[in-house]
């Protein structure tokens, strides 16, 4: 269906009724509730790009990080039961319509199980690293980029966003502008992608994740 899907939650806005610690909450509770089991592996972390649809239900989005699947296999599972049995799930509103939009959730069985504190810590998170580090990775996008043929006549900014897998490969860009040229989105995007080097993963307590 042709439908406007937006790439993430708009500031100030939370994919669930009472953002993420009432989600953590209610997902603890619904494992315990059901005498579910803990992974046998403690280190498995997965995080899940969920859309939240107009009338608050949510569907699972493919992941193309088979591997990353495979490793966190039960977490994956458990996350799979979490999504079809909570309830309170919020969609997104764009000028006042409810629009469906990606979320992006965390899940962290050792965690969820714990009765102490079943929230994700902050200072546990590692960002992806670029070799060179991120001005290296600008410098390789400057050198790609090529405005050559184009005339404008006004300001513009565009933002890239994408995530990098636990593989380190750039996946689910999007690219956040409103300057409307496709020939020129398109240079961008070739650019995002830099050749022959690629990210050191993202982790979560020493975990490669999706970030």
């Amino acid at each position: 269906a042709q439908k406007q899907v937006l790439p993430q939650f708009p500031e100030k806005q939370n994919f669930y009724e009472g953002g993420y610690s009432q989600f953590y909450k209610e997902a603890h509770n619904y494992l315990k509730t059901n005498n579910l089991k803990d992974c046998d592996n403690k280190n498995e972390a997965y995080l899940m790009r969920v859309l939240v649809n107009e009338d608050g239900s949510v569907n699972y989005i493919k992941d193309s990080d088979k591997i990353g699947v495979e490793n966190n296999k039960c977490t994956f599972d458990l996350a799979v039961k979490i999504l079809s049995n909570l309830k309170n799930f919020k969609p997104a509103e764009l000028d006042g319509v409810k629009t469906p939009a990606i979320a992006k959730i965390l899940f962290v069985p050792n965690e969820l199980f714990s009765e102490d504190n079943y929230l994700t810590k902050k200072d546990l998170y590692k960002n992806p690293e670029f070799p060179g580090g991120i001005e290296n990775y600008r410098k390789k996008f400057i050198s790609c980029f090529d405005i050559s043929g184009y005339t404008y006549n006004m300001d513009f900014k565009f933002v890239i966003n994408f995530d990098v897998d636990t593989q380190g490969e750039i996946q689910n860009i999007y690219i956040d502008t409103g300057f409307a040229n496709d020939r020129f989105l398109k240079m961008v995007l070739d650019c995002i992608v830099p050749r022959k080097l690629k990210f050191k993963p993202g982790s979560y307590n020493g975990t490669p994740v999706t970030m």
